[in-house]
């Protein structure tokens, strides 16, 4: 039975027939091309804009059925997707009693044609380099081929009409669609729907068709809330935890849990209220993730207790072959999809989406809000608690939002609108009796006029992009070369370009180097002393770390965790009210491995693989003292050691850092390199080992290099720019770190004690100075030179040392740098 119309859709329809009745009436009236092209160009396009849920299928259809009658129009109508064809033919069969379902690919006779005969296919089925394609553009002994039909038809006393369904998006996948549109069907009538116009697409295509006009039609959001067609309005509810639990949530299996709870909830509800209808959760996966996410998601909705059969799955890789009849068999619960059912796909039963899209973009928002917003015809005109008035998207990724609300801004802001003919285009009758359209200006005509400067969609105009059947739409650029053509996309896709040979190039010539040798004249050692950690000892290491690592109180009980601490955030978006409150998200077990193999590894001295045995068999022995369930299995004990490494990654660092005090040694590094070596002159230096300011400092550095060089209290004997990961580099041996910590300048201080009266000293500019490894290094010590002396350049106007805090989680200021302050560092 058709759907009786809204009061809203019912003046839509009649404002439509209204324009294409007008156009309909000046194109009869006039014969000569030039008058149909002008005609065309000004009122031959109508956009119908509205929220999805308002009917703009049926606004449509209604308007091609009436306008069909007493006339000779055949229609072509282009659903966004092959997918969704099937869903447009049974609308139209269903409600639309003047329009008859052709199919393109066989029925192209014009034997038994009628006015009101429409052809469903899809952009991609009739203009792209497909088989499908080109077999429906291909002639054959029982039908002609399209090309030749459309003509046939109009030889005929036919008029050509197009509905463009998404119509944002129905040229963007088949760039030869604009050929087609423009040289075959050449529409004296083109009605487009769409949610998500924008001005510059309309705008992109008025200049790649010749449109002058684009009429539109427009319907709020107000009007269909009001017929009771779409929601009062859609929450988007997202997740938000602390920095440390940030990395470990689960965020995907957190956002399916609580789709999956308000889902159920609203199940209950219908039944509550005796509404026989079953609700459908859809799960949009993120279709650029290099990793399986339809899997992935359903693994974790069985892990969540959903029933295999109760999930069903829709993408491009593994399309349902009825996917109308997915969206009503209630059976099915869940759907997991794509992109594809984002556009167009009609199913009132889903209150519910969970987004795993990583998507900001408002015209993905407008569709996902789209796909919930409609109210079941059960629901219609009834009334109902509010938690039924809403659609749910609950998101992966709160940066999501910024899409939904842009949505949200975007429907709000439609207004409902009519259009009426142009104004702008008159009918005079010359003196030849003739009738001709011209451009009126200040509502007079002109007995001179001139061809309009772009021709309207018309058959074979020879000016438009000619369609070859393998390159797709081609015209000549200003230079001659080939340059691609869509209509709503706001693209251009260019053609190759011509690669210029590349200049000739002067080679670099490698300049000689200028030498500067270590220097006799003051004592240093020659070779400085690096830590190491003793081969022969990295068993014992690994049995010290186990069991001096710290296992009590708060660091076992995480290894039950499951749940993170969350702010769930709730914002409905088109009145823009926030609600918060505390909620748990799921932990991610793979990040948490992640992370605990990251530690794990993370010491390049000892091997993680037998320091994770003996962790193991510490953690069960724990596990035994202390009476607690679980732990028992390999799974059990692997899990929980992840845990604790993940979330107190600390406790292993610090064990480590007790264990190597024992263990390391320091060992003579090779000896200094006898000359140094620069490109470009050196400015001499007094104190330096090499008698120059070496190449490469940052700023700061040679800031401190340049104060050390000129102390005068002789308290700085000498100096040297310690390298980085030579074999000739002091070095520190440092479990916290992934790598052995070279400090920035090595120099000699009178009245040290350490050996050889060698104090480090490490430079830190303000990015670095609180990053982990500045605040691990900030309390480093030598094993025979002692603690390195960590330096930053204030304000870049005084020196401070370097310290942690009281709980070594910071790194704070301490005093001003002195040159008598070195000695006893």
């Amino acid at each position: 039975m058709a759907t009786p119309l809204k009061t809203f859709q019912d003046a839509a329809v009649n404002n439509a027939v209204e324009l294409l009745e007008a156009t309909h009436h000046q194109l009869c009236r006039v014969s000569d091309p030039a008058s149909r092209h002008l005609i065309i160009q000004y009122n031959g396009c109508l956009l119908i804009e509205a929220p999805t849920g308002a009917g703009k299928t049926l606004i449509a259809g209604h308007t091609a059925a009436k306008f069909s009658q007493g006339k000779k129009i055949v229609w072509f109508w282009f659903a966004p997707f092959a997918s969704l064809i099937e869903q447009s033919i049974r609308t139209i069969k269903s409600e639309f009693q003047g329009l008859t379902v052709k199919d393109p690919r066989k029925d192209r006779t014009i034997d038994g044609i009628k006015s009101g005969d429409i052809y469903v296919t899809t952009w991609g089925a009739v203009a792209a380099n497909t088989a499908e394609s080109r077999k429906a553009r291909t002639m054959s002994d029982k039908a002609l081929s399209l090309d030749l039909l459309v003509p046939a038809l109009k030889s005929l006393g036919y008029h050509i009409g197009i509905v463009v369904d998404e119509a944002h998006h129905g040229f963007k996948k088949a760039p030869e669609a604009l050929s087609f549109y423009m040289n075959v069907l050449a529409p004296e009538y083109t009605v487009m729907v769409t949610a998500t116009p924008k001005d510059r697409d309309i705008d992109s295509f008025k200049q790649a068709t010749g449109f002058v006009e684009v009429h539109k039609i427009a319907i709020s959001r107000t009007d269909c809330v009001e017929a009771d067609l779409i929601k009062k309005g859609v929450k988007a509810i997202a997740f938000l935890v602390d920095d440390e639990a940030r990395t470990i949530t689960d965020f995907e299996k957190t956002a399916l849990r609580h789709g999956l709870e308000k889902h159920q909830e609203i199940e209950e509800e219908l039944a509550r209220t005796g509404v026989d209808l079953k609700p459908l959760m859809l799960v949009q996966v993120d279709s650029n993730a290099d990793t399986n996410t339809v899997e992935d998601a359903k693994r974790k909705l069985l892990e969540l207790g959903v029933k295999a059969d109760r999930i069903a799955v829709h993408t491009a890789q593994d399309p349902d072959p009825d996917l109308l009849a997915l969206a009503n068999d209630e059976h099915v619960r869940v759907l997991i999809f794509k992109v594809a059912v984002a556009l167009g796909f009609d199913c009132p039963r889903a209150f519910t989406l969970v987004s795993m899209r990583r998507s900001r973009d408002a015209d993905f928002g407008v569709q996902v809000v789209g796909r919930i917003l409609r109210v079941h015809r059960l629901l219609q005109g009834k009334e109902r608690v509010d938690l039924l008035k809403y659609g749910y998207v609950v998101l992966a990724d709160y940066a999501i939002q910024a899409g939904l609300t842009k949505a949200a801004d975007r429907l709000k802001s439609i207004e409902s609108q009519l259009t009426s003919a142009s104004a702008t285009i008159g009918l005079v009758i010359v003196a030849s009796d003739a009738v001709n359209a011209q451009v009126m200006e200040g509502g007079q005509a002109s007995f001179w006029t001139e061809p309009p400067q772009q021709e309207a969609p018309i058959p074979h105009d020879e000016s438009a992009p000619q369609y070859d059947g393998k390159q797709g739409v081609q015209e000549q650029g200003p230079t001659g070369t080939p340059t691609q053509t869509t209509l709503f996309a706001g693209e251009t896709i260019p053609a190759p370009t011509k690669v210029e040979p590349a200049a000739s190039m002067t080679p670099k010539v490698q300049k000689s180097g200028k030498m500067y040798r270590l220097r006799k004249d003051l004592e240093f050692p020659k070779s400085l002393k690096k830590e190491v950690c003793n081969a022969d000892m990295v068993a014992s290491i690994a049995k010290c770390i186990s069991s001096r690592i710290n296992l009590d109180g708060e660091i076992m009980n995480v290894v039950f965790r499951r749940f993170a601490q969350a702010t769930k955030r709730t914002t409905e978006l088109f009145d823009g009210h926030v609600a918060t409150e505390a909620a748990t998200a799921d932990i991610s077990m793979k990040e948490i491995a992640r992370k605990a193999q990251a530690v794990l590894f993370e010491d390049e001295n000892i091997s993680g693989r037998p320091l994770h045995d003996l962790l193991i068999i510490r953690l069960k022995e724990e596990f035994q003292c202390k009476g607690m369930i679980g732990g028992g299995t390999p799974q059990e004990l692997e899990e929980a050691l992840n845990l604790i490494l993940a979330t107190y990654p600390k406790t292993l660092r610090e064990a480590k850092r007790r264990c190597y005090t024992n263990f390391i040694e320091a060992a003579p590094a090779a000896s200094l390199p006898e000359h140094l070596t620069s490109d470009e002159p050196l400015e001499p230096a007094k104190l330096n080992v090499y008698g120059v300011i070496p190449a490469g400092l940052t700023s700061d550095e040679r800031e401190f290099a340049l104060m050390l060089d000129s102390d005068t209290s002789g308290g700085v004997l000498w100096w040297h720019r310690n390298p980085q990961s030579k074999p000739y580099t002091v070095s520190l041996v440092m479990p916290e770190l992934k790598y052995d910590f070279n400090p920035d300048f090595v120099a000699g201080i009178r009245g040290r004690s350490a050996e050889e009266s060698v104090l480090l000293i490490e430079i830190k500019g303000e990015p670095y100075l609180d990053n982990p490894q500045t605040i691990v290094k900030a309390r480093a010590v030598h094993k025979v030179y002692k603690r390195v002396m960590m330096l930053h350049w204030h304000d870049r106007s005084q020196w401070r040392t370097v310290i942690n805090d009281d709980r070594g989680e910071r790194n704070l200021l301490d005093q001003a740098f002195r040159f008598s302050l070195m000695a006893t560092y």
